[in-house]
């Protein structure tokens, strides 16, 4: 693939000043025991973060873990397997990475990634962040052979700010699925206290406890909350003004939600 984009295998790196989520890492313990994790919430909730912190704290011997950042490229169902072969074959220390045929069926794409995920010594976990972006019929029902063909030790964890349908139902019905919502991802009075102390200028418990009831607990409205704050606002201007400056709030719903629809 001529046009590989290969930071897609890895986290983004432009993501700032974050919280470590403890609570929320530890229920993804339960990845190893579940055959898929969904972790779902509009723009804003952090869920890139979250898996990227997930990530960093496995270790290799425990299981090797695959990541691939989707776009709206990959609803074509040709690009997409292509993208999901590539991802496999990174960094599996024998050399450099096998290459995947550009026109590889979609079935067959499909045996050939059953069969790299069974030759793996130790379990794999595959990670689809923004699967929104990518999600369409043909990617779902490529989704659902794929978990339901699996290798028994192979995990998966799609990240999407809609619920994708995956055939998860009858995972539910085993106690194989492991879902994290927007009410699970919401920031807690100490994530936020943790978020706004850090500034020059820490709120007071009753200032910090006003702007979570506000903001509802939205990470991405406390950042921007702890933003304004850091450029010298006063504490009572940034609760008044609900989560920061107005226009970094508008363009962020701007850039992140009302061009997404």
């Amino acid at each position: 693939m001529q046009d590989l984009i290969a930071a897609k295998f890895d986290p983004p790196m432009w993501m700032g000043d974050q919280i470590r989520r403890d609570a929320l890492l530890g229920r993804l313990q339960g990845v190893l025991r579940h055959r898929l994790t969904l972790v779902h919430a509009p723009a804003g909730y952090g869920k890139t973060s979250l898996l990227s912190q997930w990530r960093d704290s496995i270790d290799a011997g425990t299981a090797h873990i695959v990541w691939l950042t989707l776009d709206r490229d990959d609803r074509d169902l040709k690009r997409f397997v292509k993208y999901l072969l590539l991802a496999l074959r990174q960094d599996r220390g024998d050399g450099e990475a096998r290459g995947a045929p550009s026109d590889i069926p979609p079935r067959a794409a499909l045996s050939a990634i059953v069969n790299e995920l069974g030759d793996a010594a130790v379990p794999v976990v595959l990670i689809l962040d923004d699967l929104h972006h990518a999600f369409s019929e043909p990617v779902g029902q490529f989704l659902e052979s794929l978990v339901r063909l699996a290798p028994p030790d192979c995990h998966f964890l799609f990240s999407s700010r809609d619920y994708p349908w995956v055939g998860q139902s009858i995972l539910a019905a085993e106690e194989q699925l492991l879902e994290i919502g927007p009410a699970d991802l919401r920031f807690s009075a100490q994530e936020t206290e943790c978020l706004l102390t850090r500034t020059d200028r820490p709120l007071e418990t009753l200032d910090i406890d006003t702007l979570l009831d506000r903001t509802e607990g939205w990470p991405i409205a406390v950042q921007l909350a702890s933003l304004s704050i850091k450029r010298g606002m006063g504490a009572e201007r940034v609760i008044d003004e609900y989560c920061g400056t107005s226009s970094d709030l508008a363009r962020y719903l701007s850039e992140q939600v009302l061009m997404t629809l």
